[in-house]
């Protein structure tokens, strides 16, 4: 399958007034357009039955395509007689530059077979250099409203090859993309053989109604498709438009297990055709160590979700930043996370109120915990950032605690966690977090409020 791109060609040359020694045709708009090669051979094993004085000639006259400016495409016809022939284009009289299959340079050379003494037209396209025959492959072209606005001489022009369809890889599917239709409604069909003999319409049906299509905007990429096994051809707006992504934001992960702090990276992503389930989503990150910024590099990629569950060593300042691809393969700007330090506090640096005791263990985060079973007493720690979360074992035995930020103030909240049933059971559980706050001072306080509270310490955010 082969895209034959149409628009503004790179081969465009506007004249002023200076004399150029490169061979010129006028096109139907009245630009003047270089040829790439001033002659273009077909050289076959069918030469000698034309008139040449014997086959793979790639400087016989006889077997010349002439290049047409209205369809900017070379092509000739030549009466043969029955046989199976193989060929390929020469350019300038030369096998120095010459293509095969597929538009192929120095590819393999194209066949055909004739029950008769038969007039095939050959092709050859000088932006993909596919060279064919009407005997080698279908000459498909969309005939349409839309025609002139390629540089057609009118509409609905079967013979105009400015949209013609090809098939370079030989996989029976024929395409052609452009930019160049204005915005509006349009419609199609297929013609075979440059002419309506043979055309194609809704539903692949044969002399049936026409296709009707949209173009966006502006020079927006249309891809035309026809399928040979099926006689269907489609008219569809190329996906170009990156997908968006914002919003990257960080949070500690209630239930996670300090090591290192997990936290959940987050972001919203969106796309004007992928479905969010498909959109592919780069993650990475850099560190600041000895006050400079290390490079970028990855550290994950996600499929159709908008979270990934990380962790981070305390004290070291971080940032992500995520970007996202679509099905079409466009990728959409980085978006970035604000910067991110994990601090930790042990229990030692809780203001104890009540009946709390010191107790050793090699499963907490600093080898001791306190521990209470006397309902309402607390513990208060103070600290700077704008997120929090209560560190504490978790399991059966355990009891109930209410879990505070900033109390006793017009932003105070609460949650009471039964820690017997908090999932997932073990040490140096977050059991409750609390994210997104205003950075500034802020009061975590935990009160008993029923059984044994154990309390291993607190991860901030900042």
């Amino acid at each position: 399958m082969f895209e034959r791109s149409l628009g503004l060609r790179a081969a465009i040359l506007v004249v002023l007034a200076v004399a150029l020694a490169v061979p010129l045709a006028i096109s139907p708009v009245g630009v003047q357009v270089a040829l790439a090669a001033s002659s273009v051979t077909v050289a076959g094993s069918f030469q000698s039955e034309v008139g040449c004085s014997g086959d793979w000639q790639p400087d016989c006259a006889t077997t010349h395509l002439t290049y047409d400016a209205n369809d900017d495409v070379w092509q000739g016809s030549f009466s043969i007689p029955a046989g199976t022939y193989e060929f390929k284009a020469a350019i300038d009289d030369s096998w120095t530059e010459n293509y095969g299959a597929g538009g192929a340079a120095n590819g393999a050379s194209v066949s055909f077979t004739i029950g008769s003494t038969t007039v095939v037209k050959f092709y050859f396209d000088p932006d993909s250099h596919w060279i064919t025959s009407n005997y080698t492959s279908r000459i498909v072209t969309a005939a349409g409203s839309f025609q002139s606005e390629l540089g057609c001489s009118s509409d609905w022009s079967p013979d105009c090859l400015r949209s013609w369809l090809q098939d370079l890889d030989g996989d029976g599917t024929y395409t052609m993309t452009t930019t160049a239709l204005p915005a509006g409604d349009y419609e199609v069909k297929a013609a075979i053989n440059e002419s309506w003999d043979e055309n194609y319409g809704a539903d692949g049906s044969l002399g049936g109604a026409n296709i009707t299509f949209n173009v966006p905007s502006n020079n927006a990429p249309m891809t035309f498709q026809f399928v040979g096994s099926t006689n269907t051809l489609t008219v569809e707006a190329d996906d170009v438009t990156a997908p968006t992504v914002a919003d990257v934001g960080i949070a500690l992960k209630e239930g996670g297990r300090i090591h290192s702090v997990p936290i959940t990276l987050s972001w919203s992503a969106s796309d004007d055709v992928t479905a969010d389930a498909a959109l592919v989503h780069e993650i990475q990150i850099r560190r600041r160590v000895h006050g400079s910024w290390t490079d970028w590099y990855d550290v994950a990629t996600v499929t159709g979700r908008e979270s990934s569950t990380r962790v981070i060593a305390t004290w070291i300042t971080y940032q992500y930043r995520v970007r996202t691809q679509d099905e079409a393969l466009n990728w959409s700007d980085w978006a970035q996370s604000t910067t991110v330090r994990a601090p930790i506090f042990q229990e030692s640096d809780f203001t104890l109120s009540g009946d709390w005791h010191r107790m050793f263990s090699s499963r907490a985060m600093g080898k001791h915990f306190v521990r209470s079973s006397t309902a309402g007493a607390t513990a208060n720690l103070t600290f700077v950032g704008n997120g929090v979360a209560a560190v504490m074992p978790a399991g059966a035995g355990l009891g109930a605690a209410e879990i505070c930020v900033d109390p006793a103030t017009p932003d105070e909240d609460c949650a009471t966690v039964d820690l017997s049933a908090f999932a997932p059971t073990g040490a140096r559980r977050l059991v409750k977090a609390f994210n997104g706050l205003d950075w500034g001072t802020h009061v975590l306080r935990v009160t008993v409020v029923s059984g044994l509270v154990r309390l291993d310490g607190a991860a901030t955010t900042r």
